[in-house]
């Protein structure tokens, strides 16, 4: 299955993924980012959220998610 990569949220997620990759955080180390849900199967619509899930190396504690 394709995703549609002029879908805006996927645009959008994009967009976070490259800030992100230039943060610097004082902590657990992110691994990746995937998109998941309607986006990541191709079925958003105008409706539809954007599920962004995040792996880190070890689990954060609450003030590095904030």
């Amino acid at each position: 299955m394709k995703i549609d990569l002029t879908n805006p949220r996927v645009i959008l997620a994009e967009e976070i993924r490259e800030k992100l990759r230039n943060v610097e955080f004082d902590g657990p180390e992110l691994m990746a980012m995937a998109v998941g849900g309607s986006v990541s199967r191709g079925q958003a619509d105008a409706f539809s959220d954007l599920e962004l899930l995040c792996f880190w190396d070890v689990f954060p504690d609450i003030e590095t998610r904030r």
